[in-house]
């Protein structure tokens, strides 16, 4: 297993079985690009959905962009005010500006990679309950929404599961700085 941010060549995955764990743009996009390089990838994630950003055009219509302006971070006044605004969103209350980053965008893939994933196998709301390897592939034991137990075998997994940020590894800030900083 590995996780994401490691693999910079996928070429070593070709013409094999690799499950990626994951539903934000990490997840979609290593699918993808296994896909594509002949690899037999299977998206699982514990969403029931993914979501995709929004191009902006005539698709949308003028009451529509009305309704959700775009924005850097996509469709919406909340994207909108936090694009454009971020000086004013520092001075908001510390509790909601914390609930906002951790609860507010989530994952999400570019809207020009979603035609790209037509041929990858997906499966939604399952949920990772054991991982063991079995004669050099790993078996991994889901259960799914509606309780059912599945079990996928396959040479490698790669897990896209997010970052998290590790101030001290940060080597330009003063260490009061970094006693200050919370995550």
């Amino acid at each position: 297993y590995s996780h994401s941010a490691e693999h910079h060549d996928l070429e070593k995955f070709r013409g094999k079985e690799v499950v990626v764990i994951g539903s934000g743009s990490s997840a979609i996009d290593m699918a993808v690009l296994l896909h594509e390089i002949k690899a037999k990838p299977i998206l699982v994630a514990r969403r029931q959905a993914l979501n995709f950003g929004q191009k902006e055009g005539r698709v949308r219509t003028r009451l529509s962009r009305l309704v959700a302006p775009m924005s850097g971070l996509g469709p919406g006044w909340k994207n909108l005010f936090c694009a454009a605004m971020p000086g004013l969103f520092r001075y908001l209350p510390a509790n909601f500006r914390v609930r906002v980053v951790k609860e507010f965008l989530g994952p999400s893939g570019g809207w020009f990679i979603k035609p790209r994933m037509k041929d990858i196998p997906i499966l939604l709301g399952y949920k990772l309950l054991s991982a063991k390897s079995v004669q050099g592939k790993a078996e991994l034991q889901f259960i799914d929404v509606k309780g059912e137990q599945h079990s996928i075998q396959v040479e490698h997994v790669i897990a896209a599961t997010g970052y998290k940020a590790q101030v001290n590894t940060i080597r330009f800030l003063a260490p009061e700085i970094e006693l200050a900083i919370q995550l």
